[in-house]
């Protein structure tokens, strides 16, 4: 029976492992201005947190419109509050390369990672737990090269 289960066990990781690969060969990522007001200083936030990826983050402006025949990559931020007092906050950071000159709803996702955070308990309204679960999110990118 161990005999049948090792196998196994040195395949699921490299399994789990490529799902969450990501390239990016020119380093830059788009951002939204309309994405900002997600949440609070997140402009400044991400940018520190990618650069230190060795990523750009450039922002830009909606709708937008990228030279056609190139596929970029766009961040998309869903922050969902529960109710309650002091409410949690879960963050979900989506990478997205579009397909044509405009993003879509229907672009291919590359890169996805999503954080829940339950403290720290300092503001009611959850903004700080909110910035936590950006930079918990954000961790699992892989450096660019």
């Amino acid at each position: 029976m161990i005999k049948l289960l090792l196998p196994l066990l040195l395949i699921i990781p490299i399994i789990s492992s490529a799902k969450s690969s990501y390239s990016n060969r020119l380093c830059k990522i788009y951002f939204s201005n309309t994405q900002q007001e997600k949440v609070t200083n997140a402009n400044s936030d991400l940018e520190r947190l990618l650069k230190e990826k060795n990523y750009k983050l450039i922002n830009f402006s909606e709708p937008p419109q990228f030279k056609m025949g190139r596929k970029r990559d766009y961040l998309s931020i869903k922050v969902e509050k529960q109710g309650g007092f002091f409410p949690p906050c879960k963050v979900t950071l989506t990478i997205k390369r579009t397909k044509s000159a405009f993003t879509s709803d229907g672009d291919k996702a590359v890169w996805s990672s999503d954080a829940l955070r339950r403290l720290p308990r300092t503001t009611i309204s959850g903004d700080i737990r909110c910035q936590y679960a950006v930079k918990d999110a954000l961790g699992n990118l892989p450096k660019c090269d």
